[in-house]
């Protein structure tokens, strides 16, 4: 059912990315979109879904979508009188380890995320946990060149699904989005308004062959097999030799002075994804989602 959705939204992109887009198509997949989903609307009047910002917004609503489901599925699997925070916990079939703050893995990421953040937005790593998923281990491709630590920030409701389902947007296609700058990652999610946290997956992604696109293309995923994954490169990105070595991966090591960022997304089906880590981070002021 989600895919529909999402298949009407990716018909509207696509009149988008024409010269002259045809205001009665938009007509037409507006009220397509919205008779495959009930929205309530004041006034009587069905706004046009026609600019990019308006696809994005509900890009981001069958995304919230699609993580209710799943977590509602892990929620519905043989119920019992067990805990129930255990329950989702075996249900993940996650080992989720607690990492000390004075670890060499730590102080790495403390490096990667004090590199690439701005003066405007201060986090503190308050908690860090290693996941580890033995399905996820034996089916990474970790013979694939070009292996990089990268972060994926989501609200922390969709924190389960996406451990369970690890699909995310469709701004380069159908796949899982990673970004190279925490900040970026952060303005993903929502911070708890007592706590004033949020959490941060950080990756081990083994991005073989990239394809580099430098505008949103919902189209990319029909790239051919030998391709692993597409970079969506902004104006300004880091420089490509300045990196640390992290076990056998590389960390990137830059500062966020004259940097955009670049988002990452790794295909379906090429298993090159392994969880690392999840940081809980604090704020020292209230980070807003885009």
């Amino acid at each position: 059912m989600i895919e529909s959705r999402y298949n009407v939204l990716k018909q509207i992109q696509n009149e988008l990315d024409n010269e002259c887009p045809n205001q009665v198509e938009f007509l037409k997949h507006t009220y397509d979109f919205y008779c495959l989903i009930t929205h309530y609307f004041e006034q009587n009047k069905v706004p046009l879904i026609y600019k990019n910002t308006k696809v994005q917004s509900k890009l981001d609503m069958l995304e919230t979508l699609q993580y209710t489901q799943i977590v509602d599925k892990i929620l519905q699997q043989n119920k019992n009188d067990q805990n129930q925070i255990d329950e989702i916990y075996k249900k993940l079939n996650f080992n989720i380890q607690y990492i000390e703050h004075n670890s060499e893995k730590v102080k790495l990421i403390n490096i990667f995320k004090h590199n690439t953040q701005s003066y405007s937005c201060k986090l503190e790593v308050k908690h860090v946990f290693e996941l580890t998923k033995q399905q996820d281990d034996k089916r990474f491709k970790k013979d694939l060149e070009n292996r990089m630590l990268f972060f994926n920030g989501s609200k922390s409701i969709n924190i389960a699904a996406l451990l369970e389902a690890p699909i995310t947007t469709y701004r380069f296609g159908k796949g899982i989005y990673f970004t190279d700058v925490v900040e970026k990652a952060v303005s993903y999610g929502f911070t708890d308004l007592q706590t004033n946290s949020i959490f941060i997956l950080l990756c081990d992604m083994a991005l073989g062959n990239t394809v580099i696109k430098f505008h949103y293309d919902c189209n990319a995923g029909n790239l051919p097999m030998e391709n692993h994954s597409t970079c969506g490169k902004a104006r300004f990105y880091p420089p490509e030799n300045l990196m640390l070595k992290c076990q056998d991966c590389l960390m990137q090591k830059f500062q966020l002075v004259c940097l955009n960022l670049q988002t990452f997304r790794i295909h379906l089906g090429q298993s090159a994804m392994n969880l690392q880590f999840m940081m809980m981070l604090e704020s020292g002021q209230s980070i807003q989602s885009n």
